[in-house]
Order: C-alpha cells, then sequence, then structure tokens
C-alpha cells in the first residue's frame, strides 16, 4: 500500500511536471505567436506605406509623362523608379505571404498545445483522483487494522 502511495505520488509529481513543461512551451509558442502577430502588423504598416508610395510614385509618373511628352528626357528614371515599386511591392507580397503561412502554424502549434494541455490536465485529475481514492482505501484499511 505504500509503496501503491509511492507510486501515485511519483506519477502526480510526474504529471505535474509535464504540465508545468508544457505550460512553458505553451507561453513560449504564444510568446512566439505574437512576436509573428507584431511582424505581420509591421508588414502591414510597410505594406500600406509602400501603398503611399505607389500612389506618389503614379502622381509623379503622369506628371513626368505630360513633362517628357514634349522632352522625353528622363523617361528611364521613371521606368527605374516604377520597377524599383514593383520588385518591393513583390517583396512586400512574398513576405506577407511568409507571414501568413507562419502565423497559421503557429496557431495550429498553439492548438495543438491547449489540447495535450488539456489531455494532460484530464490525466492529472484521473490520477489525482485515484490517488484519493487509494489514500482513502489506504486510511480504511488502517482503521479497520487498529
Amino acid at each position: 500500500a505504500q509503496s501503491e502511495e509511492l507510486q501515485m505520488d511519483a506519477k502526480l509529481r510526474s504529471s505535474k511536471t509535464e504540465v508545468q513543461t508544457l505550460q512553458v512551451y505553451l507561453q513560449n509558442v504564444t510568446s512566439e505567436r505574437q512576436s509573428v502577430l507584431a511582424e505581420v502588423a509591421s508588414a502591414r504598416l510597410e505594406e500600406a506605406s509602400l501603398r503611399q508610395e505607389e500612389q506618389a510614385r503614379q502622381t509623379a509618373q503622369l506628371r513626368l509623362s505630360r513633362e517628357l511628352e514634349s522632352a522625353r528626357a528622363g523617361a528611364w528614371e521613371a521606368e527605374a523608379k516604377r520597377t524599383e515599386t514593383k520588385r518591393k511591392e513583390e517583396e512586400l507580397h512574398s513576405l506577407h505571404a511568409d507571414l501568413a503561412k507562419n502565423l497559421a502554424s503557429e496557431e495550429a502549434q498553439v492548438a495543438e498545445l491547449q489540447r495535450q494541455s488539456r489531455v494532460l490536465s484530464s490525466t492529472l485529475q484521473h490520477t489525482l483522483k485515484e490517488a484519493e481514492t487509494a489514500r482513502e482505501e489506504d486510511q480504511s484499511e488502517r482503521t479497520t487494522v487498529v
């Protein structure tokens, strides 16, 4: 009976340690998720900034087109600006896609950790009930012997 109680206590300590480890891991994943969300927000701000740059570029390009109709000077500069803006837009779209993929992955990890935490919590509750039952039986046996 004492051996069973020691085994139950060991199981309980093991379960508690495992729950604590998973809680730390969940906190780390949550922190990483918040970091990814901050990166997404930053990317969105950068995207908005690039859109403003694009609008400014389009306005400048219209102005230059009117000027270039008569002079045709500086056409390569406007094209270079358009190409660079296009490259930046493509980089931003790629970054946004990567961040969305990372966010989805992190959210899946968080969901899995939450599921594991619930399973461990349930297992811990079950182990605690078993330990309590064993203690009650042990006390009952001791009371009967005395």
